[in-house]
């Protein structure tokens, strides 16, 4: 199937719409990236290329559903047509869902959008029926996940292509650690290229389990630092992106409240005058502005409230962080 979509690309044949359904998201990412070669002009990309998170779509004013609805149909500047790529369809529901399904069916011929969507088996039945209900059923891609042996593989090409070198048993270590999204060992694999010594002439620097373990596990560690600092400057769309890696990573929900707390907190006690400001250690100069004591006092509860739920036993306490990062991380006005 990829390879099919590759040549339509390859001889300028463009459909409107890539609508990709499974787990193997390394097919989405190859026809996203020859289109990016196809389509785009230098220095114009900015004008011509859009991506989101569905998770954006419809929660701000900045981006609802008529707003993107209108990046959908704007012009390409120097482009062909433009390029629109949408991740985590998954996450999109209800009424916004709706919409975004109406206005995929009639975005003009200037524009391909490329629609990326990794739910469970029972969540894609239905998102695909919504799609064949909007006459989209043609555009739809099924792509289902990689066997492990041949996940390992990919590892090993993308290595390779980062000058490192990594036998079967590591692949599997790093896919253990790092999960098996494509695009987060892509991340960790440059990771490593970039912390590790070049291999010396053509050779490639081997890879160890040693290795692995102590530059992929840190992963998780500077998600969280960047997760709690978007929050405290109440960016809350990007505290959203970096929760949804968090919890590809597979991070413990009480582990991030754990982290959150403290900070809130720290911040808290410099709004009450009960420490200096220059002790914010772990909190982004620009924090203090951004939240009024009622604010900080109503965040650290609702955080309260989702570690009990925790104990209780919820399963849906990602969910529940992500109302509490788009309710009480958005900035005030």
């Amino acid at each position: 199937m990829s390879a099919a979509i590759l040549k339509e690309i390859d001889a300028s044949r463009f459909r409107p719409v890539y609508l990709f359904f499974g787990a193997d998201l390394t097919v989405s990412d190859e026809v996203i990236e020859r289109l990016k070669q196809k389509l785009l002009v230098p220095g114009l990309e900015s004008f011509d290329y859009d991506h989101f998170s569905a998770a954006e779509i419809g929660k701000s004013e900045k981006l609802s559903i008529s707003l993107f609805v209108q990046r959908l149909r704007q012009p390409p500047v120097g482009a062909v047509r433009r390029l629109v790529v949408v991740r985590h369809l998954e996450q999109l529901s209800g009424k916004i869902l709706s919409e975004f399904a109406s206005a995929l069916a009639s975005i003009p011929d200037t524009t391909s959008v490329v629609v990326v969507c990794n739910a469970d088996p029972g969540r894609t039945r239905d998102l695909r029926r919504l799609f064949r209900d909007a006459g989209l059923e043609r555009w739809l891609i099924a792509v289902p996940g990689a066997h492990n042996a041949q996940l390992i593989t990919e590892v090993q090409r993308w290595a390779k292509a980062q000058g490192l070198d990594i036998d079967p048993p590591t692949a599997s270590l790093l896919i253990e650690i790092a999960g098996e999204d494509p695009v987060m060992l892509k991340s960790e694999l440059e990771k490593l290229a970039t912390a590790l010594p070049a291999g010396s002439g053509n050779e490639h620097y081997r890879l160890t389990p040693d290795l692995i373990r102590q530059y992929a596990s840190s992963t998780r560690v500077f998600e969280l630092r960047d997760y709690v600092s978007q929050c405290l400057e109440r960016n809350a769309t990007s505290a959203l992106a970096t929760l949804r890696r968090l919890e590809l990573l597979g991070e413990e929900p009480k582990k991030i409240i754990g982290w959150l707390v403290p900070a809130l907190l720290d911040l808290l006690a410099v709004k009450l005058g009960n420490r200096s400001a220059s002790s914010l250690w772990r909190c982004p100069g620009t924090a203090l502005r951004r939240w009024q004591v009622a604010e900080l006092d109503s965040a650290l509860h609702r955080l309260f409230r989702i570690d009990v739920s925790i104990l209780r036993g919820n399963r849906e306490i990602y969910a529940l962080l992500d109302i509490w990062t788009l309710s009480c991380c958005r900035r005030s006005r």
